[in-house]
């Protein structure tokens, strides 16, 4: 019984491994539907392991910033999807999705990676870049939450300039520049050759 347990769950890891690897490729040739199928197979039988969800929730955001801009209320909101949901959307109605829909399926798959591993820093910040783009192309009030899980990050990895310099794009798309500046201030005492802190500081001292 024990031989044969293991024997399933190594197959279930190497079956998983082989469909992440196909939808890495077709993240490489940005077919993002074909990335979302195989993200969706990897996940049906390696349904714990947070790393695909984060690959998963990239592929919807990459779907989403390929659509035009909503121009009615009903487009823009979207109601929300579940994990079961996300993990089963069939490819022809993954194409079809618009802007908000893909971006609510962005969300439930960056949600459940925290969910499963709530230490790994690189999820709140999924959630914060995506909450960025979200506030900045549909609904400002979503900049807010860009903030929260982007210094939720930082609480996690407290040295991590890159983090920070997500922070300060945030801050730069509320219009807060002072602060995007004293945010990229710390960035630059972690990291002063972090090219990208500078690029960012001169958009705020422009703005």
């Amino acid at each position: 019984a024990v031989a044969a347990f293991v024997l399933v769950v190594n197959f279930d890891v190497v079956a998983a491994d082989i469909y992440y690897k196909r939808g890495s490729n077709a993240d490489g040739a940005r077919q993002w539907v074909a990335s979302v199928a195989n993200y969706q197979k990897a996940l049906a039988v390696a349904p714990a392991q947070d790393w695909y969800y984060i690959f998963l929730g990239r592929a919807f955001l990459a779907l989403a910033e390929g659509k035009p801009q909503p121009r009615d209320a009903a487009a823009v909101n979207a109601p929300p999807f579940t994990v079961e949901e996300i993990k089963s959307i069939p490819a022809s109605q993954v194409s079809g999705m618009g802007r908000a829909q893909l971006l609510e399926a962005s969300r439930a798959a960056f949600e459940e990676a925290l969910r499963l591993n709530p230490l790994n820093p690189d999820h709140y910040a999924n959630l914060g870049r995506l909450y960025r783009y979200w506030g900045e192309s549909i609904d400002r009030a979503k900049l807010d939450l860009s903030v929260k899980y982007l210094e939720d990050a930082i609480v996690v990895t407290p040295n991590t300039a890159h983090v920070y310099a997500d922070l300060a794009r945030t801050y730069i798309g509320k219009e807060e520049y002072q602060r995007a500046v004293d945010t990229l201030e710390r960035t630059l005492k972690l990291d002063p050759e972090y090219a990208i802190t500078r690029s960012l500081m001169a958009d705020a001292y422009q703005e």
